[in-house]
């Protein structure tokens, strides 16, 4: 039976994410935040999966707020939470319908959380939420895959990773700029037997001037783009330099961007 996204995956996501360095890009986001000017005290995590970047800001001092659509994976980030011995409010909400009231200083949005919005219509509205939900002057920073990474990197492509008693067999298929992934894996139940579930999970990959000109339509200024939060930041106007700075990140795998309401 397949089932829809992070649903059974929720409970071995941080198993096969276990090489992302969180501690570093948490800290690259502080001092980027520091080094444009921010005034952070309130933080919404946009879609914050297992709780990794947002129990380490709240345990840095922020006062933080995770909002995710499976149950499941706001569990393990409460668990994550509890664990750490601080407190983060989560709410299960999807991000098309946040309908917060302005009150925070910064919202985040990492690894691949818009890529799942699969029409314009729907980044647009996204956006035009956390626009609302931003006091004056906060920032919004975030990651999505590119283009060039669903048709080049994933294509048509297969893989398969093995982390301890667990395996994971990835099958893609790219179409329509979008990315249909099937995942099949394997869980050991401790008796030598192991227990096959699957998922299916479609990302979509957007050309970095259409997501551009949307930020700008809904509001946002300084829109910046980066390789990495510890990179350089090159802010986009409408010059002919901003042409070849997007057409460089359009080769790159993953893009990061921030932008000021």
């Amino acid at each position: 039976m397949i089932t829809n996204s992070y649903t059974s995956l929720a409970a071995v996501y941080d198993l096969f994410m276990e090489d992302v360095p969180y501690d570093a890009m948490v800290e690259q986001l502080q001092a980027f935040w520091r080094r444009e000017g921010y005034a952070v005290n309130t933080v919404l995590d946009a879609g914050c999966g297992t709780g990794a970047f947002i129990v380490p800001l709240a345990k840095a001092g922020f006062d933080t707020c995770g909002v995710d659509l499976s149950s499941e994976m706001l569990a393990m980030a409460d668990h994550k939470a509890y664990a750490a011995g601080v407190s983060c409010l989560f709410i299960e909400r999807d991000l098309r319908e946040l309908n917060f009231a302005p009150q925070f200083d910064a919202v985040i949005s990492f690894f691949d959380t818009l890529n799942y919005l699969l029409s314009l219509d729907d980044l647009n509205k996204v956006l035009q939420e956390i626009y609302q939900c931003l006091l004056p002057g906060g920032s919004f920073v975030f990651d999505m895959r590119t283009m060039h990474y669903y048709a080049d990197v994933l294509g048509e492509n297969l893989f398969r990773d093995e982390k301890n008693d667990c395996c994971l067999i990835w099958q893609n298929h790219f179409e329509k700029n979008c990315i249909y992934m099937d995942l099949d894996f394997f869980v050991s139940n401790g008796k030598g037997q192991y227990v096959r579930h699957q998922e299916e999970h479609i990302q979509r990959g957007y050309f970095l001037a259409d997501v551009i000109a949307l930020l700008q339509e809904v509001g946002f200024r300084e829109v910046l783009l980066s390789e990495g939060l510890d990179m350089s930041w090159h802010e986009i106007g409408n010059g002919e330099a901003d042409d070849q700075v997007i057409s460089a990140m359009e080769k790159r795998e993953r893009v990061f961007f921030a932008c000021k309401k």
